[in-house]
């Protein structure tokens, strides 16, 4: 099957729309779990989705990659290793996701033993390593930049 090999400039289009699918099932997946076991189950406090908080935050969270999806696409040339970095690299937003669960439902429980409802601590918690993993990312990107033939960092 000529359309599953390598072409000379990297991978063909058959297999680039196989990863995007196989990307968009599997990282949609975690999200969907992730608001399951966060929103549905109550367990870090019922959400308002009506509040205009709660949209204003989502559409300025979606707003960000989408300036620097419009503003940089072009900016510069895409070899065969785009493909790996565009499929690894948002699995590190994974990690404080994973993080704020296990250890936040954890702070959540200690709270309510000492008679404390907020969720506000497991927020900070998520913001924190968001942060951390935000910032991580922006330097490794820009190592890799500047040391293109440097091994590949992940995380």
């Amino acid at each position: 099957m000529a359309g599953w090999k390598l072409s000379p400039l990297g991978l063909s289009g058959s297999i680039k729309c196989l990863i995007a699918g196989f990307f968009a099932l599997h990282y949609g997946l975690f999200h969907w779990g992730y608001y399951s076991f966060i929103v549905e189950s109550g367990l870090f406090g019922a959400v308002n989705f009506s509040d205009p908080g709660i949209w204003l935050s989502c559409g300025l969270f979606f707003a960000n990659p989408l300036y620097s999806h419009i503003t940089f696409r072009h900016k510069k040339p895409k070899g065969s290793g785009y493909v790996n970095d565009q499929f690894f690299t948002p699995y590190r937003r994974i990690i404080p996701m994973h993080l704020t669960v296990l250890f936040g439902s954890i702070v959540i429980f200690v709270l309510e033993v000492i008679g404390i409802t907020s969720t506000i601590p497991v927020l900070v918690l998520f913001l924190l390593l968001k942060m951390y993993s935000d910032i991580k990312a922006h330097i490794i990107k820009h190592y890799q930049e500047e040391n293109p033939y440097a091994p590949v960092q992940y995380l």
